[in-house]
């Protein structure tokens, strides 16, 4: 095959997978979703209610995309799995602007109570080396990271997966 074909086959096959995509219905979760942005120009009583939500739950989702371009920015993604809701957080925090400032502080107690031995984090892959990455906007040490229950599903989904549509 030349080169043109080769091209010709591979925007056709996009195209289809595009179109399927497409025709798939809109998600729909199971359970209610509450969505909140934390930012350092939000109110104290938002920082309370992560605290709070923290406290009370057991099970989380945790992603943390690579780091941005601006070095000093992060965006922490978590989701609260409560047995009738879930409560999706996104954390935006700028080590430049917040560090040593309540914000911060609040974000310390939060990991604190996240990496707890009694909570479990579910991550998309091993999440352990983005986390390591960030230690140094010093919001938790080694020692809460030690400890934390983290359970990778996609080690988990994969093989599932197979076996149930019958892929090798």
């Amino acid at each position: 095959m030349n080169k043109k074909t080769i091209i010709k086959k591979t925007i056709v096959r996009r195209q289809t997978l595009h179109q399927k995509l497409n025709d798939l219905p809109q998600f729909t979760s199971l359970l209610p979703v509450t969505t909140c942005v934390m930012q350092t120009t939000r109110k104290q009583n938002m920082f309370h209610v992560l605290i709070q939500q923290a406290k009370e739950t057991t099970l989380f989702t945790m992603s943390i995309p690579k780091e941005s371009s601006d070095s000093n920015t992060l965006s922490l993604n978590f989701a609260f799995i409560h047995e009738s809701s879930i409560v999706t957080f996104t954390i935006d925090y700028s080590h430049e602007k917040d560090h040593n400032t309540p914000f911060h502080w609040i974000l310390e107690y939060f990991f604190l109570f996240l990496f707890s031995p009694t909570k479990t984090i579910y991550t998309w892959g091993n999440i352990i080396p983005n986390l390591k990455s960030i230690k140094k906007y010093d919001l938790f040490d080694n020692d809460a990271l030690s400890q934390a229950n983290f359970i990778d599903i996609q080690q988990k989904f994969t093989p599932w997966y197979n076996n149930l549509f019958g892929h090798e």
